[in-house]
């Protein structure tokens, strides 16, 4: 028996303008920096945070990081996912 995977969210449209002021944010608090070279990327997994954190727009998640006070655990999850693992052998 297979056991069925889940579909991933879809990819949210994310405006160069959104880009800039979420990725700002996330080098504000955290120091990671992306270029807009890396805006699809970003917007993948952001995306995914977006869509468990139950927001159904990049700028409402902006929002959420910039004003919520609850959103520091929340802003630690984004970084987990927009950083990637290395795996040493």
């Amino acid at each position: 028996m297979r056991i069925p995977t889940p579909t991933p969210p879809p990819v949210l449209p994310l405006s160069p303008q959104v880009f800039a002021i979420l990725s700002s944010l996330v080098a504000d608090r955290a120091g990671l920096h992306f270029e807009t070279t890396h805006l699809s990327t970003f917007a993948e997994k952001v995306s995914i945070r977006v869509y468990e954190s139950g927001f159904t727009s990049f700028i409402d998640y902006y929002y959420f990081l910039r004003y919520d006070p609850a959103a520091e655990a929340e802003l630690q999850e984004l970084v987990e996912a927009l950083v990637i693992g290395e795996t040493y052998l």
